[in-house]
């Protein structure tokens, strides 16, 4: 499979170039750009890839995981860095990893522009059990949680195309996995940089 990314033989993770048009102010004529394919290490790829749908966005030029300082912004980091791409962390409001590249961040606009209509790619399916457990790791680092006996996770979504994603993912990866609908409407929640938010739906 190579139709938009592809896990090759070498475990590493193939993602198509794409292209950017614009219209010249002088003429009003058109303006492509191609933008070269990526290739990066499957392992850092699956996580990085569960991180980013557990707590990613996209702005026009850069991709965005958002996190506070702490072991968890770290790992981000560290996985962002094992892609063979620059992390950056913004000084003055530090509570996200960034980077940029542009194949990967169209890969990404097709996996849902927010929260609610994100969807896990086709490509997670045909990776082995390893790395699916590895991507869901990091999803379940990312927005979720884990008893400490480290033998049960809760992920969190208010996305029921995502919810089901995850869950034939988790029974590929060899473990069981039900959903359950839990009406959080209203509920506030305050994260470790003080911010407050208050669930829409």
């Amino acid at each position: 499979e190579n139709a938009h990314g592809a896990a090759s033989d070498l475990r590493v993770v193939e993602i198509d170039g794409t292209e950017r048009s614009w219209s010249r102010p002088d003429d009003g004529g058109t303006t492509v750009r191609t933008y070269a394919p990526a290739t990066f290490p499957l392992r850092a790829f699956a996580r990085f890839l569960g991180w980013w749908l557990a707590e990613g966005s996209l702005n026009r030029h850069q991709i965005v995981i958002a996190q506070s300082p702490g072991p968890k912004q770290d790992e981000i980091r560290a996985v962002v860095e094992d892609l063979g791409l620059k992390a950056y962390v913004p000084k003055t409001h530090p509570v996200s990893v960034r980077t940029s590249n542009v194949a990967l961040r169209d890969y990404l606009a097709d996996c849902g522009a927010t929260a609610p209509t994100k969807r896990v790619p086709p490509l997670v399916g045909t990776w082995g059990p390893e790395t699916i457990r590895e991507f869901l790791d990091a999803f379940v680092a990312g927005d979720g949680s884990r008893r400490e006996d480290g033998n049960h996770s809760v992920i969190y979504t208010t996305s029921r195309g995502m919810a089901d994603d995850l869950q034939v993912l988790a029974i590929k990866a060899g473990w069981s996995a039900n959903v359950r609908v839990d009406d959080r409407t209203g509920l506030e929640r305050v994260m470790p940089s003080g911010q407050r938010f208050r669930n829409a739906r």
